[in-house]
């Protein structure tokens, strides 16, 4: 007698990622768009739009994975809950990797101002963002926040880090104006001799 051998999940052999959305995942993106539209503000519409974020990402429409993040927050009833947290992290995360620090920072605020465990990051990225978007006393104002309230946290060194690189790059800035301005007058007197 031959025993009938049954496979198992984790004996069949795994798909690889194609890298088109439409070849790996089907109809499977169209149902959860479907769903987000069907759902609106509902917890279930936040968990599929987490989902399709990162399906999205992972075949680089980051663009795409930041607006269903955001567009379901717009309709979303629970924003103080742990799944609109996480979800405003997501949302700030995506348009940051799009280099679209503006819209990054108004979901990161959010949680930045309140007592929250994903405070103290979304006070981190704002820093960060703000670095980038050249508005330097913001981004100090956020990065000191971080260090006054979670000093031995990761965040903490991470913002002590940037911190310190402002003031470097402050006293860079005044070094070569000070260099400059000696240059200059030096420039003034050779001519005048």
């Amino acid at each position: 007698e031959k025993k009938e051998e049954s496979k198992t999940a984790s004996e069949e052999p795994v798909k690889k990622a194609t890298g088109d959305i439409d070849k790996d995942y089907g109809e499977v993106v169209q149902k959860l768009e479907n769903f987000l539209k069907s759902q609106k503000g509902m917890q279930a519409s936040g968990e599929a739009a987490l989902v399709l974020s990162e399906i999205y990402e992972d075949h680089g429409k980051k663009e795409q994975a930041a607006n269903v993040v955001s567009q379901t927050l717009q309709s979303w009833k629970g924003e103080g809950r742990l799944l609109g947290q996480i979800m405003q992290m997501r949302a700030g995360d995506l348009w940051s990797m799009n280099n679209q620090c503006d819209k990054a920072v108004t979901h990161w605020e959010k949680l930045a101002n309140r007592e929250s465990f994903l405070s103290s990051q979304a006070q981190l990225k704002l820093g960060l963002c703000y670095q980038k978007l050249g508005k330097i006393d913001l981004a100090r104002t956020w990065l000191q926040k971080v260090t006054s309230k979670n000093a031995e946290s990761p965040a903490g060194f991470s913002a002590k880090k940037y911190l310190r690189y402002l003031d470097f790059e402050k006293n860079l800035k005044k070094e070569k104006a000070a260099g400059k301005t000696a240059d200059e007058e030096k420039n003034k007197q050779e001519k005048a001799s």
